[in-house]
């Protein structure tokens, strides 16, 4: 019985190994961020001119908008099991924030640059040919490396603009980030080697950016929707 369940082992990794594959790549993406504020009343995104996504927000009898439109860079590295199951992971360089403005006509530019490991299992579920539709979902960490924030005040002889990097305070900042991601996406194969895709993901972040509440406008949770286009070489 011990030879048996060990030969059937040894047969499954053969054929594990025989399959498995390794993909490595680089991709890029647009960012759009979704602060979730400390108040209980939270508006949707809606559509204004192109491709800006914002929400009214009320503090202190003001209305702000809260604008975040941000990039994200990839360095991704796939390992697949089989035709249906793949291991996603790599590194991704993502700048959140978002802008708010004032009534007073002042515009506030919040600039954050995350870095972060998403561990996601891929299923792939529609294939022909070479083309191929898929999902994928799982956990992710980040680490909050850089900030600054960017003021634009109206003046009598214009606009003023100023530039601030952030100074972080391990009492209030929060600099690591963990949560969830999933999103589903579509693949075409060039040849054996080449395979460029298109992903549309969620990010729900788990943790809040800061320890203790913020004044005007307070962000909890960075939560974001990443569109990204990208290119894997089959090793």
């Amino acid at each position: 019985m011990r030879k048996t369940m060990l030969l059937f082992t040894f047969a499954t990794l053969l054929s594990l190994s025989s399959f498995a594959q390794w993909s490595v790549g680089g991709s890029v993406g647009a960012v759009f961020d979704r602060p979730f504020m400390h108040q209980n009343k939270y508006d949707y995104f809606y559509y204004s001119g192109c491709i800006v996504f914002f929400r009214s927000v009320t503090v202190n009898n003001s209305t702000d908008e809260i604008i975040g439109i941000n990039y994200q860079f990839d360095l991704p590295i796939l390992y697949q099991f089989n035709n249906r199951w793949s291991f996603v992971s790599g590194l991704s360089f993502q700048q959140k924030g978002y802008r708010m403005s004032t009534n007073g006509g002042c515009i506030v530019k919040y600039n954050d640059w995350y870095v972060s490991l998403p561990l996601m299992a891929e299923f792939s579920f529609i294939k022909w040919k070479h083309n191929e539709f898929f999902v994928d979902a799982g956990p992710y960490i980040a680490y909050w490396c850089d900030s600054y924030h960017k003021y634009l005040v109206p003046t009598m002889n214009g606009i003023h603009k100023d530039i601030e990097k952030k100074e972080f305070n391990k009492d209030i900042d929060n600099r690591y980030e963990c949560g969830l991601i999933g999103g589903v996406g579509y693949k075409h194969y060039f040849g054996t080697r080449w395979t460029c895709f298109a992903k549309a993901s969620y990010q729900y972040a788990l943790t809040k950016q800061f320890k203790v509440p913020q004044t005007l406008g307070f962000l909890s949770r960075n939560n974001a929707f990443v569109f990204q286009l990208g290119l894997l070489y089959n090793l």
